[in-house]
């Protein structure tokens, strides 16, 4: 059963050497800087080496809505023909360093032609966005804000690879989690010291660790177990 993902990495992994043999350029990008920015059309589609980016709706009255996070041999951001006015609302920064092959839509659009598999893998990829989006809309918007941030943590922690200690550790800001949820700062504050508290998680050291697996999908709904 595939349950919704916010953070898209190694789904392409297999593409990597044809992709490689395309013309290409070799881009790199600090922490903050943008791969494009508000009132862009989206023209370029990159294949992620390294690192990690964030995409996010930035609203006219200056509110921010993180709608997913895309890390290595994932191809950001996809294929397609037609222009959406919603893409020129939509920044795409680096988390951290990053290191991406760029190509046109063109050339996308060449080897999807030329490989079933390819293609296969970008509807795929489409459906994931799909589901998530269908996620948010339909479950996320109804739920009280533990339950929101419940379901997020849990789903983050399975994308997550444990840490020595063999637990999962969500290497996300309060920020973050406030702009993937829309609440505010206190708010998620608020609630993460509620499941500290319950010793469902830990906070220190700048990141989240999910210390009781079990508690914290004790808030969680339905649709993410």
């Amino acid at each position: 059963m595939i349950t919704p993902r916010y953070l898209y990495r190694n789904d392409f992994s297999e593409f990597r050497e044809q992709l490689e043999a395309l013309p290409h350029k070799l881009r790199a990008f600090g922490a903050g800087e943008a791969l494009w920015m508000p009132g862009e059309y989206i023209e370029r589609v990159y294949y992620i080496e390294r690192g990690i980016i964030k995409t996010a709706l930035h609203d006219e009255d200056g509110t921010k809505k993180t709608i997913y996070f895309h890390g290595p041999n994932s191809v950001f951001p996809g294929c397609h023909q037609s222009q959406f006015t919603i893409e020129l609302s939509l920044v795409t920064t680096a988390v951290t360093p990053v290191t991406a092959l760029e190509f046109s839509i063109e050339q996308m659009q060449g080897l999807l032609r030329r490989s079933p598999d390819f293609s296969q893998a970008m509807l795929e990829s489409y459906a994931r966005y799909i589901n998530l989006l269908i996620f948010e809309s339909a479950h996320q918007s109804h739920h009280r804000a533990l339950v929101k941030l419940c379901n997020l943590l849990y789903l983050l922690a399975r994308d997550a690879a444990p840490d020595k200690s063999g637990l999962q550790r969500i290497a996300f800001s309060q920020e973050e989690l406030a702009e993937i949820l829309l609440l505010n700062r206190v708010s998620v504050a608020r609630l993460l010291a509620q499941l500290r508290e319950e010793g469902a998680i830990d906070t220190r050291r700048g990141a989240i660790t999910i210390i009781d697996e079990d508690r914290l999908l004790s808030h969680c709904s339905l649709e993410v177990r």
